[in-house]
């Protein structure tokens, strides 16, 4: 759950579900937005018998929109919380020498309904093979650098592409740091 306030007094509000399987693949995702009496709620089901995802649409104006979406073998939904960033990292074994792509499904329906949620290819690559030392709150904590970045053409590097630094824990793939 995120609980943000906004410069207008008012307050956004984000609960996320997230279901995973043990492969960590997405099972079930509920995305619910409000602020005030404006809300939005996204629902995406996989069906494990077509490996299709069900995808909803719904608002504070009774706008529907339903779609089935057809999914790669491996797959992460993005959602606007943190803690479910980076569950995509443990769908597949990391190799620590080279870059790592992910496909991650995409909306960009807030409010009202605009698009098919889409997939985007993302690489996550390690920065170093030793685990780093960070504050956090005056605690110390090892964590793992990554750079993540939008992967448009194969032969570009994050040298060449802007880049989140992300610090993760090494366990669960839980994010201590983010940063662009």
């Amino acid at each position: 759950e995120c609980l943000i306030k906004l410069s207008t007094g008012e307050f956004l509000n984000i609960n996320v579900e997230y279901i995973v399987s043990k492969e960590y693949l997405p099972l079930f995702v509920m995305i619910e937005h409000s602020i005030g009496k404006k809300r939005a709620c996204e629902t995406y089901s996989f069906n494990t018998k077509d490996n299709t995802l069900s995808y909803t649409f719904l608002n504070s104006n009774n706008e529907i929109k339903s779609e089935i979406i057809s999914i790669p073998p491996r797959f992460h939904i993005a959602t606007p919380t943190a803690a479910t960033a980076f569950l995509f990292i443990r769908t597949k074994r990391f190799d620590t020498n080279s870059k790592n792509f992910y496909s991650v499904l995409q909306s960009t329906n807030y409010w009202t309904y605009n698009d098919t949620p889409s997939f985007k290819i993302i690489t996550l690559e390690r920065e170093s093979i030793s685990l780093e030392k960070i504050k956090i709150n005056g605690q110390e904590l090892q964590a793992t650098a990554y750079k993540l970045f939008e992967q448009h053409e194969p032969h570009k590097t994050a040298k060449n592409l802007p880049f989140i630094s992300c610090y993760l824990s090494q366990h669960g793939s839980i994010p201590y740091q983010l940063a662009t």
